[in-house]
């Protein structure tokens, strides 16, 4: 199962924001979602792979008080509170008292099978204190406009609603330092990398499922042990526990500084503190985990080969294989990385211009999309500009504008994107969303009563 889908808002009130989350396999998050942070819908719908049913989120909003109800995210809902409110492109927001609406798979573009990568299964850190509109209408106006219509080919998670992933007994524990200086210093004086652990120790069940799974076994510390310096960087909630954090803002800081939205992540380091890879819980035991982390690391000596050096001639030539790890991983955004980013775009080599332009678009896409009042004009010349551009969010703005299109009378332009999507490689392989595009091209060009939109998902129902 992939779950890759676009970005979720920073509108107030919103659950959840945009953001890279890295690793390979999905989870159901665990406490609550940052309001003023950037989260993917990946970190909403995060879950172990199971075949059915689908699940289609479209708007979540903070809500005082929702008992838990049956689907994925149980124990989101019962933490903190969704409302899951389903929207139509062509008739507007309709709300319904539920707050999961399990579909038969509306939208599948892509967010499955095709891609490679998924994220690290996680929990996000406790929410930043904002203030919220407590007028219903403005707030729900003021949703970001890519959580308006956000689905993902999603497999529900097999825990009941409110359980915490089972942890297994813990049987030894790491050498864990929480004092970033002391780990740096550590790692310089025995030539090691640093493993940083950002983590919930007091409410985050992966982060506890992932130490009683990989990082309490002996088999995981006899082989990392000789390569890593253990650094262990704390989010709790208790006070009990805060009072160990070393500090506090520090750990903020790199939290940041590493695009670190989810728990657990872990971040492989040089011994600087300079990140080369990014993952989260991943399944299997000590001798998986230790098989994925060699694997990043193989990756990241690429990103470490280029700190290394100071002659550019010689950055140059490595800059290529190094920015294809620093995007895919997520860290394009670290403060010494920014040069690379720089000299990518300067670079003589055209094919790595255009994917440090890539990168740069897709991040002026997200801040289209992560709008409190949706700009579509902008939007569509935006995705009129970028015609080569593609990946889920462009997937996810292609749709959304379309029945934007549509509601203006503009049928040319909205089944141009019809087509665009359907041109996708990421829609080559998946039947049904084929088959739900074709179905709205198909609606386009028929009246109110054939194909209309009768339960408001946005797809001609004949």
């Amino acid at each position: 199962m992939r779950i890759l889908a676009g970005p979720v808002g920073t509108a107030e009130g919103l659950a959840a924001e945009q953001r890279q989350c890295p690793g390979n396999c999905p989870q159901p998050p665990q406490g609550e979602f940052p309001s003023d942070r950037h989260t993917t819908l990946r970190d909403i719908l995060n879950s172990p792979p199971r075949p059915e049913p689908f699940l289609q989120w479209t708007i979540l909003r903070r809500q005082p008080s929702i008992a838990p109800t049956a689907g994925c995210g149980g124990q989101i809902i019962g933490e903190m509170g969704l409302e899951v409110t389903p929207f139509s492109p062509r008739n507007g927001l309709k709300r319904h008292s539920s707050a999961l609406h399990l579909l038969p798979d509306p939208l599948s573009i892509g967010y499955s099978d095709p891609f490679k990568k998924a994220p690290p299964i996680g929990s996000l850190p406790p929410p930043r204190p904002k203030p919220r509109s407590t007028d219903g209408g403005s707030a729900a106006r003021s949703l970001s406009m890519s959580m308006i219509f956000l689905t993902a080919f999603l497999a529900c998670s097999p825990l009941a609603i409110g359980d915490e992933p089972e942890t297994p007994a813990v049987e030894v524990g790491l050498p864990w330092v929480m004092d970033i200086d002391a780990a740096k210093e550590m790692a310089h004086k025995e030539g090691k990398d640093i493993l940083i652990n950002f983590t919930g120790s007091d409410w985050c069940g992966w982060c506890k499922k992932l130490d009683g799974e990989v990082f309490s076994l002996p088999a995981f510390h006899e082989t990392a042990g000789k390569q890593y310096i253990y650094l262990y960087l704390d989010f709790p909630r208790s006070e009990e526990a805060k009072a160990k954090v070393v500090d506090e803002a520090l750990n903020g800081k790199s939290r940041d500084e590493m695009g670190v939205d989810g728990f657990p992540t872990i971040i492989l380091a040089d011994h600087q503190m300079r990140p080369y890879a990014k993952t989260g819980y991943q399944p299997g035991g000590p001798e998986k985990y230790l098989e994925h982390i060699v694997e990043l690391r193989a990756k990241g000596d690429k990103i470490k080969a280029l700190l290394a050096t100071e002659d550019e001639a010689q950055q140059g030539e490595m800059l290529p294989a190094a920015f294809d790890v620093m995007a895919d991983q997520g860290l394009l955004g670290f403060p010494a990385f920014g040069k690379y980013l720089e000299m990518a775009e300067k670079s003589d080599n055209p094919e790595l211009v255009k994917r440090a332009a890539s990168h740069r678009a897709r991040g002026q896409l997200l801040k289209l999309l992560n709008t409190q009042e949706p700009d579509f004009p902008t939007l569509v010349q935006f995705l009129k500009d970028n015609s080569e551009m593609d990946g889920p969010e462009v997937l996810n703005a292609l749709w959304f504008c379309q029945g934007w299109l549509a509601e203006q009378g503009d049928k040319d332009g909205a089944k141009l994107f019809l087509s665009r999507m359907l041109n996708s490689p990421l829609v080559k392989d998946n039947d049904r969303g084929r088959k739900m595009i074709e179905d709205a091209l198909h609606g386009i060009d028929h009246d109110a009563t054939d194909g209309h939109d009768h339960d408001g998902d946005g797809i001609p129902d004949h």
